[in-house]
């Protein structure tokens, strides 16, 4: 059987799948290793995803699927508030609020970190944990 050379090679296609799953559940399993709260490192109370460029879901890791709706818009928020020229590598964007995809309630605290290819944004890598212990906006220099 012929197949246009625009089709789909199915092969790949599970291959990427496969390596993205593991590179989120590498990252997932990386996090409660080097977690000192309980609720990270006993009760894995946590989840790591990959995001493209835009914010759309690529994977996400099986730890606890409702965190899915706490990432859902964290990089839209983030693209809406910074500027994509001023996001360089090595940054981290910090988030819990609920109404901008940041978590559903406030001891789930989200990281975003932007990933490069060329010096452009191709991804970005999303984790989120609960924390039970962390200081309130009005004690913290937190932005």
């Amino acid at each position: 059987m012929n197949m246009p050379a625009s089709a789909v090679d199915l092969i790949t296609v599970e291959l990427i799948g496969n390596a993205l799953n593991s590179i989120v559940e590498e990252t997932g399993e990386t996090l409660i290793r080097a977690a000192y709260s309980t609720s990270i490192k006993e009760r894995r109370d946590c989840s790591t995803a990959l995001f493209d460029a835009q914010g759309r879901t690529l994977v996400q890791a099986k730890y606890i699927p409702i965190h899915l709706g706490s990432f859902i818009g964290v990089i839209g928020a983030i693209m809406e508030r910074v500027d994509e020229a001023e996001i360089h590598e090595g940054d981290v964007f910090i988030g819990n609020d609920a109404y901008t995809g940041g978590s559903t309630h406030l001891p789930d605290i989200v990281l975003a970190a932007p990933i490069f290819v060329d010096s452009a944004i191709m991804a970005w890598a999303v984790n989120l944990a609960h924390h039970a212990d962390f200081v309130d906006r009005a004690h913290a220099h937190i932005f």
